[in-house]
């Protein structure tokens, strides 16, 4: 059987949308890496997908390109929010405890800018809004066009029988 991995938010013990809680494991203040975000995400969802339904043998499931497509859209729409919960965090910590409100401080006018600098990704025309709403409008047109045995060519992993090689050209980058 394959291991099983839980994420556990220790610090708010609460529940989230997956977005937020799946940015939160990659937000930095230095460069983020969308390759290895993809990869995790890529491994998350074959994990979800394998809970439901176990592969026959030892063939792992393969990842529709439009389901890593949208949930990779869908945790980055959620930096902003994430940097705002951070700054909450320390500015509330400052007034409750103002003894250590010099330790806090510096931590929490850095989240506070890192919000106000990633704010315009989730506005109405904002680039993680477009993202993610194509990345969803993508996924029903995607949809709508299958029929039953009908194989997904936007599948990512190794090709199975029943499923075709993905087009080289939808290939990740």
């Amino acid at each position: 059987p394959l291991p099983t991995v839980t994420f556990i938010d220790f610090e708010l013990a609460g529940a989230h949308y997956r977005g937020y809680d799946l940015y939160k494991l990659f937000r930095t203040s230095g460069h983020l890496s969308h390759k290895n975000m993809r990869a995790f995400l890529r491994d998350y969802l074959r994990c979800l997908a394998e809970a439901d339904q176990p592969p026959a043998g030892q063939r792992r499931t393969r990842v529709a390109k439009s389901d890593l497509r949208e949930i990779h859209a869908e945790a980055l729409a959620f930096e902003p929010l994430t940097w705002l919960e951070a700054a909450v965090f320390f500015f509330f910590a400052m007034a409750t405890y103002p003894a250590k409100a010099h330790e806090w401080q510096p931590l929490a006018l850095d989240r506070w800018e890192s919000y106000l600098a990633s704010a315009h990704l989730v506005e109405q025309d904002g680039p993680a809004t477009r993202e993610l709403l194509a990345a969803r409008h993508r996924k029903r047109a995607l949809r709508s066009r299958k029929a039953p045995g009908w194989a997904d060519p936007d599948a990512t992993g190794p090709p199975s029988p029943q499923q075709p090689e993905p087009n080289r050209a939808d290939a990740e980058d």
